[in-house]
């Protein structure tokens, strides 16, 4: 791995799931990912830089373009323990359970802008298939990122200063869950990025002026439309505080339905 960072990966599972290097993720589990997600359902991609992607082929094509020899990235696929994965329901507190096998592919996380310099990463590149919405899966894989990242170095951990999230404006569940574990919400950087035009953006018409001339750089290239984009973040600081509040006090910094989880994966 040419990662910046140097992740343990036996320290990135517990007994609900594990994470892997996607370079290693079956063709058969990414021939799911990509029927899945891209064909099933591609607007779960409209907020993604990337996709969706037509076949296997060229998923991996931008993976390895874009991401694989990278050494400030690094992307995993979540891998489940055999048991039970309880599912709500929009709209209603029901809930399903579902029955999964020992090394179920339920998608994917990942580490990126990473800066060993400065002591930040950013947590991105989540994409789960659809049956494992709403679920412990993405909370549980986040969660486990996070405790490697943010914990001291004396238990083997990276002990860094800041864990960054970033959502285009417009994607409140993505905000949303970034809150969930205990992110602050640090503001809007507004037209922050182009984006590509079957991407979501500030507005249909974002790429043009207020005269209907498109918006060009210097050399004349017009630019695609762009995004706002929400910027959250767990800090060391922050970390040791809900640590101390974890090992015997009140959690006050993780939203109440998931202080429970935070607490047992940080005593993992």
């Amino acid at each position: 791995m040419d990662f910046c960072l140097p992740i343990d990966l036996d320290r990135l599972q517990n007994d609900r799931l594990k994470l892997i290097l996607i370079e290693h993720c079956t063709d058969e589990n990414l021939e799911e990912y990509i029927a899945e997600t891209c064909v099933k359902h591609p607007e779960l991609w409209e907020y993604f830089p990337s996709g969706p992607h037509k076949s296997v082929a060229s998923y991996k094509k931008y993976y390895d373009d874009n991401h694989r020899y990278n050494p400030t990235t690094a992307i995993f696929a979540i891998y489940l323990k055999a048991g039970q994965v309880s599912k709500g329901k929009p709209g209603s507190t029901e809930v399903e359970t579902i029955e999964v096998g020992e090394g179920t592919f339920a998608g994917t996380t990942g580490l990126l802008n990473a800066s060993p310099e400065n002591s930040t990463v950013e947590i991105g590149y989540v994409m789960l298939l659809p049956r494992f919405h709403r679920t412990f899966v993405n909370t549980h894989a986040s969660c486990l990122l996070l405790k490697h990242l943010l914990d001291p170095i004396e238990g083997g951990d990276l002990n860094m200063r800041r864990v960054q999230w970033q959502a285009n404006s417009m994607n409140q569940p993505s905000i949303a869950a970034a809150q969930r574990l205990g992110m602050t919400l640090e503001g809007i950087v507004r037209w922050q990025r182009v984006v590509a035009d079957n991407k979501k953006c500030v507005s249909e018409t974002s790429s043009e002026r207020a005269d209907g001339k498109p918006v060009v750089d210097r050399e004349g290239r017009k630019l695609e439309p762009g995004r706002h984009s929400a910027v959250l973040a767990l800090c060391w600081d922050d970390w040791l505080e809900d640590w101390d509040q974890a090992t015997g006090h009140d959690n006050e910094g993780c939203d109440v339905e998931y202080g429970s989880l935070l607490f047992e994966i940080w005593r993992l």
